[in-house]
């Protein structure tokens, strides 16, 4: 048994980090969806500002978990092609097996960078509704928007 004969598990062995990837996002997105009902029945001046930074969020988290989708699905193609290749004559692997192989596990890892910039453009978009907050906390605003009275 060769290395090539086992290369097209290299695509397969990407897969859990993906899935965890694709867990921790899909735990985010879902927390962006409950502030937002959270801003819906509460809603103030502050909360009406922040409507362009949850939306431009909530794109970069479905554009990112869609990436990470296909790249599982490019992977999993990856280790499939590979998979069959090595059962065929080891030319026909070289030339078109491998080459498959490698090209796909490349789109895949290529996507996941991808998603990867979009999560670091999330999490700078989630630090400026935080200093946002923090700027009202700061100013002595209470949750509705109002300045509470300062106990002193």
């Amino acid at each position: 048994m060769t290395p090539n004969d086992t290369l097209w598990l290299s695509p397969l062995l990407l897969l859990p980090g993906c899935g965890l990837l694709i867990m921790s996002t899909s735990s985010r997105y879902s927390r962006l969806h409950e502030e937002l009902h959270h801003l819906m029945h509460h809603a103030s001046d502050e909360a009406r500002s922040l409507v362009a930074s949850f939306r431009m969020r909530s794109r970069l988290f479905r554009n990112a978990l869609v990436l990470m989708y296909l790249s599982v699905a490019l992977f999993a193609l990856g280790g499939l092609a590979g998979g069959m290749a090595s059962g065929t004559d080891a030319s026909l692997r070289a030339t078109t097996g491998d080459t498959l192989l490698v090209g796909l596990t490349f789109a895949g890892i290529l996507l996941l960078l991808v998603a990867a910039a979009m999560l670091v453009l999330e999490s700078l978009a989630s630090h400026k509704i935080i200093e946002a907050h923090l700027h009202e906390l700061e100013r002595g605003a209470g949750p509705d928007g109002n300045t509470a009275p300062r106990s002193g």
